[in-house]
């Protein structure tokens, strides 16, 4: 029996009803034979239909959302052979894809042969769909596919060789440690990294990682490209990270090892209301006032390691030593012990990172120190007053241990510094008694000495940045050098002929410029034919002239004596 397509619009009402006579549908009330297409897009088919109810062989029924008025609604019959053409052209389906759509066919042909519809009956076959990826993949046979369509779907969908996904692609996860060319899901990836951190893993190949931020000091791995940009600021003096290098020297303090020490190796300071500012090793000085308390006798002395010590690394030839041999009676609120180096030149240390590191002990089981830096702005002139900065308060043990500490100065934004040339310095104390008066200064309460004991301080390093580095090992003539600038001693000799008396004279040139004019101290060790009253004259930063008189005994006279110039601070 022959079917025809029924077409009619929508009433903008709901629900409605519409007559399908003509589509012969079958005589059972499934809506398993049908399509319905609202404005050409299929609204139901078959079992997949929603809101669409047969109510009789002759009538549907719709009862969902309104569909707007004079929309067109057609209806189709599904038939048997329509499905057939459909499945002619999906010539590329797979086997298992096959036998599901043949064994439905099979079903088809047996419920239309039930109904009179058999494969002779003239019906109307839709014209095969020609664009990508139709409707007809999900069971619609009134719309076959055809080949180039199919084939032009495939185009979208990944290929073999090099596929690039899209959405949410799964894969099983492999066995830890596989090493193949399986693909690896996000569940091995996760488990292989948190291994890898969980021990010391070995990269292989060419690894990369995010480079850090400049001056990054953490425990982050550090890329080729951080540390050529760390180089870079290291050489432009920009890096806080290592040392930046003075005159061809990454430590800024003068001596830091105690290898020169031209006024002697000990001294002795006796018990005493006050005693002077005192040098000994070169550019370190001991500080003292009892300030109405009382202080014991003390001996600052060089002392030298032992051979094939290994508690202080990088050999070490000598340390400081100050020992105290009793307890004073009394610590005035104004005591105050210390010693100090200074550094020339504060506008270099500007708010800017500094590191200082060191090694200490004490024969003194808890004795306690303070580390301070001090920013004095020279003198002449109308010069800021110092401003203090605590470093470090520290409690030290019986065995020698490395301190390393990083700070950074105040600005010296509108600070005013000395007339004097070359007077502004960085001074560093290491206080070792300080009563009550220095409470803010040393980081709390008084600092006594507790008993007779020793103090050691070995191998002192001031650096830029916040890095402390293994200490410098300056050649000893280098350190004798750059000490020479600010003390120097030395002998002068004279020898000659004359026939009368007068004055004679003679001069020494320094080894090294002074810092500044320098005070000269002259002591004859053995004349003849000259007056034992010798007068010293500074020629300025460079050398000195010594006068003699000529004895009126003699035609020969000769002359040898010492001088000190010294220029410290």
């Amino acid at each position: 029996m022959p079917t025809a397509n029924v077409s009619t619009t929508s009433p903008g009402s709901t629900p409605f009803t519409i007559d399908v006579t003509a589509c012969d549908l079958l005589t059972d009330l499934a809506i398993k034979d049908f399509q319905v297409f609202v404005d050409g897009t299929i609204n139901c088919s078959g079992t997949s239909c929603i809101n669409w109810v047969k109510t009789s062989v002759t009538q549907l029924t719709y009862s969902g959302l309104v569909i707007t008025g004079g929309t067109a609604i057609q209806i189709r019959r599904k038939t048997p052979n329509q499905i057939v053409q459909s499945i002619a052209f999906a010539s590329r389906f797979s086997s298992s894809l096959w036998n599901s759509e043949l064994d439905r066919i099979l079903r088809w042909r047996e419920e239309a042969d039930l109904n009179s519809v058999g494969a002779g009956s003239t019906i109307t076959v839709a014209t095969p769909n020609d664009g990508v990826y139709p409707s007809g993949w999900n069971g619609d046979t009134s719309q076959p596919t055809t080949r180039n369509a199919i084939f032009d779907a495939l185009q979208l969908f990944a290929t073999v060789a090099s596929p690039t996904f899209t959405g949410v692609p799964l894969a099983p996860t492999a066995s830890d440690l596989t090493a193949t060319t399986q693909l690896a899901s996000v569940n091995y990836a996760n488990t292989r990294v948190s291994n890898a951190l969980s021990g010391s893993p070995t990269l292989g190949g060419n690894p990369t990682a995010t480079s850090q931020a400049v001056n990054d000091n953490s425990t982050r791995l550090a890329t080729t490209a951080f540390v050529q940009q760390e180089l870079t600021g290291l050489l432009a003096s920009t890096s806080t990270l290592g040392a930046s290098y003075t005159s061809g020297f990454k430590n800024l303090l003068i001596n830091g090892r105690f290898n020169v020490s031209q006024r002697g190796v000990s001294l002795t300071m006796p018990a005493a209301a006050t005693f002077p500012s005192t040098y000994l090793m070169d550019n370190w000085r001991i500080v003292a006032d009892a300030n109405a308390g009382t202080t014991a006798a003390q001996v600052l002395s060089r002392e030298t390691h032992f051979l094939g010590q290994t508690s202080v690394p990088n050999f070490p030839t000598f340390f400081l030593n100050l020992n105290n041999s009793t307890q004073g009676v009394s610590l005035g609120v104004g005591s105050f012990n210390f010693l100090l180096t200074h550094v020339e030149n504060v506008t270099q240390f500007s708010n800017r990172p500094l590191t200082i590191s060191f090694w200490a002990k004490s024969t003194l089981s808890g004795k306690v120190i303070a580390v301070e830096a001090v920013q004095t702005f020279g003198t002449g002139g109308s010069p800021s007053a110092d401003t203090n900065t605590l470093i470090q308060r520290i409690t030290l043990t019986t065995l020698w241990a490395k301190y390393t500490y990083t700070f950074t100065p105040p600005t010296l934004n509108a600070k005013t510094l000395g007339t004097n040339s070359n007077s502004s310095s960085l001074i560093f104390l290491f206080w070792t008694q300080a009563g009550s008066t220095f409470n803010s200064r040393v980081g709390g309460s008084p600092i006594t000495w507790q008993g007779n004991g020793d103090f050691s301080l070995c191998d002192v390093q001031l650096e830029f940045g916040s890095l402390a580095t293994t200490i410098e090992q300056r050649p000893v003539a280098a350190d004798l050098a750059l000490c020479q600038r600010y003390y120097e001693s030395g002998t002068a000799y004279l020898r000659g002929y004359s026939l009368g008396n007068g004055e004679t004279s003679t001069g020494s040139i320094y080894k090294v410029t002074k810092r500044v004019v320098p005070t000269v101290v002259v002591a004859a060790t053995g004349q003849v034919g000259m007056v034992a009253s010798p007068g010293a004259f500074s020629l300025g930063f460079h050398s000195h002239e010594t006068r003699w008189n000529k004895d009126v005994n003699t035609n020969m006279f000769a002359w040898l004596s010492d001088f000190t110039a010294d220029a410290s601070f």
